[in-house]
């Protein structure tokens, strides 16, 4: 192992065991596991959660003719099938009412009732479903051959709501990056307590004369990140576990474990972590070697602590969709990368945001070397 690695490898396991040799850092840790579980639990009572076996919903078509009823009717079941959500359709009384109206050739479908089982992407399926089976010859009237049916979608209004499976989506990334902001605080503090015992105690003196200003701070970003990496693992792992343990959970618990079972939404999340934790951390140990004792710290700390909370404003902005203006936040490096959790992003605004945070990583560095080294 090259000399460099070595001592940046020394430093960050120095740090690391200053942390994790405590009993309370474990018992701590353990308390991850328990909280998970005690807020899957609370979740599944909420009055507001759907019940593991969904009741199923009547739902009645009106058809122009019986071949295009026949149709709406299997559109309504394989919707049924992709969705989960057991639709039967009735003659006679139901919960949602479907017409089906046909002028000129053009098909035209308008909810009466029900229109939160058939939000506008639901009668997008239906209308489409319907004009594939009548291009088929599955379902039109007499012996001849089918008549080309366009489809006419009713525009959905302004603020129409997300779908069931996106807004359960969101509330997962959400739950996620909440997660990952805590840890990170926390890490961020732990990183501001290691750098300032250095410079208080002039550990940073005979650090400097062993070690470069690059190797201590990769060291000690080394270190305290392999912590919070244990702590996220602990959280995460639990989440996945007793997602595995529920894989039907509905209602708010089911939107809770989805964010910490889905594949993509980990790996953007775990992305998205390290260069959060590269931005804040350098930025903190930056702070940290500039102050020359704890007071100093806190106070140099405190416009970071600050953008921190704002960051976590931001993104339970962008999550309720409260604000069109917090998605452009995302080309402001603090913001980042929690707003990327959320998904969202275009491949090009991504890798536009993603490109200035790296130069705003670079430029932390940099000032964290810097001050890293003891003025004459």
């Amino acid at each position: 192992m090259p000399p460099a690695l070595t001592r940046i490898r020394l430093i960050a396991g120095r740090e690391f065991t200053a942390y994790v040799a405590s009993l309370t850092f474990w018992v701590a840790l353990a308390l991850g596991p328990v909280a998970m579980a005690a807020l899957l639990a609370l979740a599944q009572m909420t009055p507001g959660a759907a019940p593991r076996t969904a009741q199923a919903q009547t739902v009645s078509v009106a058809a122009p003719d019986p071949a295009t009823r026949a149709a709406a009717a299997d559109a309504v079941q394989t919707l049924a099938a992709l969705s989960g959500t057991p639709l039967v359709v009735t003659a006679g009384p139901a919960s949602a009412h479907l017409r089906l109206a046909r002028r000129e050739g053009q098909l035209t479908l308008e909810v009466i009732d029900g229109q939160t089982l058939f939000p506008p992407l639901a009668r997008a399926f239906l209308l489409d479903r319907i004009a594939l089976r009548t291009r088929e010859g599955g379902a039109h009237p007499g012996d001849g051959p089918p008549a080309p049916l366009d489809v006419t979608r009713t525009p959905a209004p302004v603020a129409a709501p997300a779908s069931a499976a996106l807004a359960t989506r969101r509330i997962g990334q959400f739950a996620l990056a909440t997660l990952l902001w805590m840890t990170l605080t926390g890490s961020m503090g732990m990183l501001l307590q290691a750098v300032v015992r250095e410079r208080s105690h002039r550990g940073l003196e005979t650090l400097l004369a062993m070690a470069r200003p690059i190797e201590i701070v990769l060291g000690k970003l080394v270190g305290v990140g392999a912590v919070s990496v244990l702590v996220v693992g602990a959280w995460i792992g639990s989440g996945a576990a007793l997602a595995a343990l529920a894989p039907h959970a509905s209602g708010l618990a089911g939107a809770l474990m989805s964010g910490l079972s889905n594949p993509q939404d980990l790996v953007r999340a775990a992305a998205a972590y390290v260069l959060a934790y590269l931005l804040y951390g350098l930025a903190t140990v930056a702070i940290g070697a500039t102050a020359g004792d704890t007071a100093a710290a806190q106070n140099l700390s405190r416009p970071l602590f600050a953008v921190l909370i704002a960051v976590f404003f931001a993104v339970t902005a962008a999550m309720s969709g409260t604000s069109d203006s917090i998605r452009w936040l995302v080309y402001a490096p603090p913001f980042t990368p929690f707003l990327l959790i959320l998904d969202g992003y275009s491949w090009g605004e991504g890798s536009i945001a993603v490109l200035l945070l790296l130069l705003a990583i670079l430029g932390a560095g940099v000032a964290a070397q810097r001050a890293t080294r003891l003025k004459n």
